[in-house]
């Protein structure tokens, strides 16, 4: 009867393992799209500015 015990908790410690390991490369995707997008804001907000700099040059 112990058997049986031990391998249902070989086989939930298994699951978890692989569970916690999906989410973690999930996370890790995240992660990238998330510092993706910082970057094209970092990137859209310099070059707006450089742009409004240029625009307001020409008008005056």
């Amino acid at each position: 009867m112990d058997w049986i015990f031990i391998l249902i908790v070989l086989s939930v410690l298994s699951s978890v393992g692989i569970l916690g390991h999906d989410a973690y490369l999930e996370a890790m995707k995240t992660e990238v799209t998330k510092k993706h997008g910082e970057d094209l804001a970092a990137w859209l907000t310099k070059t707006s500015a450089q742009r409004f700099k240029h625009q307001n040059a020409l008008a005056e």
